[in-house]
């Protein structure tokens, strides 16, 4: 685990050993989780990515040598040691039509119902956000997952908002209309950004996520 400052309101910690998770992934979000719980005064905000944290601070309460200090006390907590209480979990209804999911099942050397049954199945954790306000890379949790999914060679321009897409080994939501080169395997009418609320954002670091297929009228 290595801390650097990011100026003096930031420190960026950087996890290469997965100590005893899953994945470095479930570290981070381990000790995401760890400085969530408690009330540490002059951190403003904790913004997890693939292998790093983010810790945003308040410098007239603290300073980043002392986020430091306090990062390395706390440490990467084991699994055993992490809370217990689980995550919360968010249904999200799936219309299993999208256009590269006839691809994704002759990669995958199956029936397009397999594939459905194995993202149906699947438990998914919220890892991180990036690429747009809204967008939330998923990992798998438990179940069987599907692997790991190529890119399309030639991205598109335009994905519809509500797009459920695959890429390497996350799943993911395309919260709005943009261009990207995820595999397209179904839409949903759940919002997934939405500026009026205080938390435009539907999911949270940490968050699990579970698919179904919805019903068509």
């Amino acid at each position: 685990m290595r801390i650097s400052p990011c100026g003096d309101r930031a420190v960026i910690v950087d996890v290469s050993d997965p100590c005893g998770h899953p994945s470095i992934v479930d570290a981070v979000l381990a000790l995401h989780s760890a400085l969530k719980s408690d009330a540490h005064p002059g951190i403003i905000d904790l913004v997890p990515a693939a292998c790093t944290l983010l810790i945003h601070l308040d410098p007239a309460i603290l300073s980043p040598s002392q986020a430091s200090v306090l990062v390395q006390a706390i440490g990467i907590p084991s699994p055993t040691s992490t809370s217990t209480q689980a995550p919360y979990t968010h249904r999200i209804p799936v219309d299993y039509s999208g256009p590269d999911l006839t691809a994704v099942a002759q990669l995958l050397g199956c029936s397009e119902t397999d594939v459905v049954t194995r993202h149906t199945t699947s438990l998914w954790r919220v890892a991180f956000g990036g690429f747009s306000p809204g967008f939330f890379y998923l990992t798998l949790a438990q179940g069987p997952g599907l692997g790991d999914i190529p890119r399309r060679n030639t991205p598109r321009t335009l994905i519809p908002g509500g797009s459920v897409g695959l890429a390497a080994e996350f799943s993911a939501i395309y919260p709005g209309d943009s261009p990207g080169g995820w595999q397209i395997i179904g839409h949903t009418s759940t919002t997934m950004w939405d500026i009026t609320q205080p938390s435009p954002a539907r999911f949270t670091a940490g968050d699990c996520v579970h698919f179904y297929p919805q019903e068509r009228s």
